[in-house]
């Protein structure tokens, strides 16, 4: 072979190579995040365990043809992925006792074939510790981290609303006991400090149940109506408030498409101590979660729309006050949110960004991408690290993304790797991703050059 037919070939190679890279550029969506670390199958639920500086990732599996169910777990500092433990199929729901060095995860079942379980694994080694069959999947984990116990909410069906509470040993995997409800659980939260915790759920009509349970003797001591139709609930300690959200009852032509109209959604404050209501008012429609800043005592309110492709929105209440101070309007499909109290920040994910409110009035700051089809949120305040989940199942298979400020000869080796994924063997569903960002704060978003300029920081203080 000639010299002119060496260059012609190598010629042929380069435009291949700039062509599969720009098309590389122009299909995957651009992220604000500074490492996305790659991760299994339908990322479900995120937790920092800040004992060991893990962050744990609950894999749904099915991207293949035989489901790939496992946890992953990272590196917080790093971000990188340093383990990656097997379980059983369907896992949905994760909970960290990190002071007993637990993750619990639980998995569902197939009625009459695969019976449901809850998965013990060791926080500091990944191993499997143990394994516990349950009749019907949890719908919730709240924990007691001081006694090392989990409360798992279990709706039971029949020709009444009923549930149970089962107490278990998260060392072990031991069930200690059993609560029964005369209503359906939803959801509940935790006041540690206290031995309290706070159940709510639907009885008879969607009329809501609110149940205070003693954790140290597991007896009820009350329970008191909770609005109509709850949807979420959480406690502010320090100053003993007890939030739950009420989806309210929606007039038959709301769910006709098109419609405009809104539920009677609102949010209900409840003192810890009486059990009386405090406040209540109305926040935007379908509320779905709620979170409490207890520095700044704001509450947020995240509100899913009509669930017809609308936009959500995001109330904020103030705690003493319970008055509305404002509603803003997000993306479609908001999915998780969480509080960084040291930074006095609120993220809210939707199904395009994460969208960043200041804890102390309520204000939208910005918005940062993130990969295709964000879902869980997990935030570690120590080091200041967000972490997202992903299950990147839009656009063409990448098995990379690329962040703003990626060189181009990166841009380049991307594409190359896009290339030889599409030709290679590699089939099936793109694997889920957790994207990282590191150091967002209020002045991230201070001028029109806010994320060149987070950007340059996060990237130095990672690398010193």
């Amino acid at each position: 072979m000639n010299w002119r037919a060496c260059k012609a070939i190598a010629m042929a190679v380069l435009a291949m190579t700039f062509l599969y890279s720009l098309m590389s550029i122009l299909s995957t969506s651009p992220t604000n995040a500074l490492q996305i670390a790659s991760v299994g199958y339908l990322p479900t639920d995120i937790a920092v365990d800040t004992y060991t500086n893990h962050v744990f990732v609950v894999n749904y599996g099915s991207g293949d043809t035989t489901p790939t169910p496992s946890v992953s777990i990272l590196d917080a500092r790093s971000g990188v992925v340093q383990a990656t433990v097997n379980v059983d199929r369907f896992p949905y729901l994760l909970a960290l006792d990190s002071q007993h060095h637990r993750a619990i995860v639980a998995i569902g079942g197939v009625h009459g074939l695969v019976p449901s379980s809850l998965i013990g694994i060791d926080t500091r080694t990944g191993k499997k510790l143990w394994r516990t069959i349950v009749s019907v999947p949890p719908l919730f984990i709240s924990l007691n981290q001081t006694k090392g116990e989990a409360f798992l909410g279990v709706a039971v069906h029949g020709s009444r609303p009923g549930g149970l509470i089962d107490v278990m040993n998260t060392v072990t995997g031991r069930v200690l006991g059993r609560v029964v409800l005369n209503f359906s659980p939803k959801a509940a939260a935790t006041d540690e400090k206290r031995g309290l915790l706070f159940v709510f759920g639907s009885g008879q009509n969607g009329t809501g149940r609110l149940l205070e349970l003693d954790t140290r003797t597991n007896s009820v001591k009350e329970t008191v109506a909770a609005g109509i139709e709850p949807s979420d609930v959480t406690v502010d300690v320090r100053h003993r408030r007890v939030y739950v959200l009420n989806v309210g009852r929606e007039p038959a032509s709301c769910v006709l498409p098109g419609s405009s109209c809104r539920a009677a959604s609102s949010a209900s404050v409840f003192d810890e101590g009486s059990g009386r209501v405090l406040h209540t008012v109305s926040v935007g429609q379908n509320p779905s979660r709620v979170v409490v800043d207890e520095h700044t005592q704001k509450v947020f309110v995240m509100n899913d729309g009509n669930y017809q492709g609308g936009p959500g929105s995001v109330s904020v209440l103030g705690g003493q006050s319970g008055r509305l101070l404002r509603t803003t309007t997000i993306g479609p499909n908001p999915s998780n949110i969480a509080v960084d109290a040291r930074r006095m920040l609120v993220f809210i994910v939707d199904n395009r960004n994460i969208n960043v409110f200041a804890a102390r009035d309520g204000r939208l700051l910005g918005t940062l991408s993130v990969a295709p089809t964000p879902y869980a949120i997990a935030i570690d305040e120590a080091v200041g690290h967000i972490f997202v989940t992903s299950s990147n199942d839009t656009g063409p298979s990448t098995p990379v993304y690329m962040t703003r400020n990626a060189s181009l000869l990166v841009r380049i080796l991307i594409g190359i790797g896009t290339t030889m994924h599409q030709l290679g063997t590699l089939r099936g569903r793109q694997p889920g991703v957790v994207s990282v960002f590191r150091n967002v704060s209020p002045k991230t978003f201070s001028s029109p050059t806010d994320w060149e300029t987070y950007s340059r920081r996060a990237f130095s203080s990672h690398h010193r």
